[in-house]
């Protein structure tokens, strides 16, 4: 085989070898996207709890739902089957780019992988009405019992869409945020949140206080702030 040949074979090779160093490398926005797409998975037969955030989840969506995961993981009542933090519909960019970097050491799990019939409680955070829940509403006739924290007081949507009808427990408190409400269950309970927690928490706190300074900001946002 002359010369030029055989080089050239020897690049083909090489450039349709696994992960060869010509193979084009993923642009950053991809990989951003690929953080908070669902897996392609079975759906595997498991109990469980799972707690909600909103459709295009906020940090302070996120942050109370991996609180309240992490406080169910330590309750009696919840804590004999794992607790899954579900988006039923994706997330706003700055919490994507979050995701890319940390969701394997959140109890983060994708929509599709979770069989609705296997639910046991259902939590929902940052929301009180049904209409913020996307596709996952189809849960809420199926799990055993409902559990709503929200820090919207005056409600949200139509009244037939209240959440509040149907659920086995509503916490809608007037904070700037209602990761705060979470954080302070998880003081009171003396569980002590991870560096990666805690991080996500503070986050979700200032998100939706504008760093302590916006009307609706309280004390108790300070004070679980300070604790974390």
């Amino acid at each position: 085989m002359p010369r030029t040949r055989r080089v050239a074979a020897a690049l083909l090779a090489i450039t349709q070898t696994a992960g060869g160093f010509l193979a084009p490398r993923p642009k950053c926005s991809t990989a951003l996207r690929a953080a908070t797409q669902e897996p392609v998975a079975e759906i595997t037969a498991e109990p469980c709890n799972v707690v909600l955030t909103t459709t295009n989840c906020d940090f302070d969506s996120l942050a109370a739902a991996c609180a309240l995961a992490s406080l169910w993981g330590r309750d009696p009542e919840f804590s004999l089957v794992p607790t899954h933090v579900v988006m039923p519909r994706g997330a706003v960019p700055v919490v994507q780019r979050f995701l890319a970097y940390h969701k394997h050491v959140l109890p983060v799990r994708g929509f599709k992988t979770i069989d609705g019939s296997d639910i046991e409680a259902l939590g929902v955070v940052d929301a009180s009405s049904a209409a913020r829940l996307g596709r996952s509403k189809r849960w809420l006739s199926l799990a055993q019992s409902l559990h709503v924290y929200d820090h919207h007081v005056g409600g949200e949507g139509e009244e037939s869409e209240s959440l509040g009808l149907h659920a086995t427990e509503v916490v809608v408190e007037p904070v700037g945020s209602t990761t705060t409400l979470i954080v302070e269950r998880l003081r009171d309970a003396d569980v002590t949140p991870s560096v990666p927690e805690a991080t996500l928490y503070v986050l979700g706190i200032r998100a939706d206080t504008g760093g302590l300074a916006y009307e609706t900001t309280t004390a108790r946002d300070a004070d679980a702030l300070a604790w974390l």
